[in-house]
């Protein structure tokens, strides 16, 4: 008799032991799922976004000192005594822009190199006396389809009787950022201020936005 019980009592032991470590399997299951998963996605995707501006910066920064500026995307038109009657966009040039862009971008996207990013704990934890420390994990870039670039142009007004026509370049990017737990994929929009025209006096009769129709969306495979 005594020895059945030892036996009851062992496999209870073992039962109540297998129980509390599918249970500790669950919950760590649900934490990770839950709180430290989205935790990892959220700092990532902000570094990964920090990445791709930063190249996208870096390329239109070195191809405008490359060529001197972009302000040869805007024909302006004046008459006789100097008033701006025209203020058009040259899609030519455009066009050409964009696509020398698209294209490096694209290459340089592809040189991102994987980095460590450090994962607060307090993020995960709530724990801001935390925050400054945890674990390093690999984050990774990879590029998704094509770089997309168009322009946008913008008139507003600046000081008493000027007017500003604004030229806007707008980067779409779409990347994949590869966590632990993780793989995510984002758009990473850019837009950035590349030429102006101050119009002194009245808004010409006659200006011309952005022609969307002729100006293509530059991509590179």
């Amino acid at each position: 008799m005594g020895r059945l019980q030892r036996e009851r009592k062992k496999k209870k032991r073992i039962f109540i032991s297998l129980l509390l470590c599918f249970a500790l399997l669950i919950g760590g299951f649900y934490f990770t799922g839950k709180i430290v998963k989205p935790a990892i996605e959220s700092i990532g995707e902000i570094n990964a976004r920090a990445m791709v501006v930063q190249t996208v910066n870096e390329v239109i920064r070195d191809e405008y000192t490359s060529r001197g500026g972009f302000e040869d995307v805007l024909d302006i038109s004046t008459d006789a005594v100097g008033k701006v009657t025209l203020v058009q966009a040259n899609s030519a040039i455009m066009n050409r822009i964009s696509y020398d862009l698209a294209w490096e971008i694209q290459q340089e996207i592809k040189e991102i190199k994987e980095e460590k990013i450090l994962i607060p704990i307090g993020s995960i934890l709530g724990n801001q006396i935390l925050s400054q420390t945890g674990p390093k994990v690999n984050l990774k870039v990879l590029p998704l389809g094509a770089t997309k670039i168009h322009f946008n142009t913008e008139l507003t007004q600046s000081g008493i009787n000027q007017t500003k026509y604004k030229v806007f370049l707008d980067v779409v990017n779409v990347v994949k950022v590869i966590v632990p737990f993780s793989n995510k994929q984002i758009q990473v929009d850019t837009s950035l201020l590349v030429a102006e025209a101050v119009i002194v006096g009245d808004i010409p009769e006659s200006y011309i936005i952005v022609p969307k129709d002729d100006i293509m969306d530059a991509v590179n495979p």
